[in-house]
């Protein structure tokens, strides 16, 4: 039964320490004089160690997603600090040897996860693509001056990696007017 646990779904630390316990007992099984208290201390010493393990599965279901998601979509600065949260994750479930350092883990790492900064900025790079093609004599003087200054400003937030939604927003909506204009 011990031998069937499935070992990714519990910290490295806890799994080691029963796969430890199991050597000891099959080398017991081994001896040729072996009393009823050794065995029976060994089979103490495994189930405790089952008892022991840590299971991890919620941070690792946690980590698999985050390598699913983009950066792209999140600010640059919201997107370190989950990347770091993650990073420190798959540490500590390698070591984990209590349930409260895994239970402190999984609030962290979603707190982090909560307090990303989702951006999108699709609608402003097409806008910003098509327009390129824009040609200064097909316009006032005035009118082009406020275009290229809307059309600079995109090309500044598309570069940004620390953009927010509402800046994205408003240099669309100028590029937008700009070109209505």
């Amino acid at each position: 039964e011990v031998k069937e646990l499935i070992k990714g779904n519990y910290s490295e630390a806890t799994i080691a320490k029963v796969q430890e316990e199991l050597n000891k007992a099959e080398e017991l099984l081994k001896e040729t004089i072996v009393s009823q208290n050794m065995i029976d201390n060994s089979i103490k010493n495994i189930n405790d160690s089952k008892l022991a393990l840590i299971d991890v599965s919620k941070i690792l279901e946690v980590i698999a997603e985050f390598e699913e998601m983009d950066s792209k979509n999140y600010t640059k600065n919201s997107w370190n600090d989950y990347n770091t949260s993650i990073e420190e994750a798959k540490e500590i479930i390698k070591t984990a040897t209590t349930k409260k350092e895994v239970t402190d883990l999984l609030v962290k790492v979603n707190y982090v996860k909560a307090n990303l900064i989702e951006v999108n900025k699709s609608e402003l790079i097409a806008l910003y693509e098509n327009s390129k093609s824009f040609v200064k004599e097909d316009y006032t003087e005035e009118s082009w001056a406020v275009f290229e200054e809307a059309f600079n400003n995109a090309k500044i937030v598309i570069d940004s990696e620390d953009a927010i939604q509402t800046e994205i927003d408003s240099v669309l909506s100028s590029l937008q007017s700009a070109i209505s204009s």
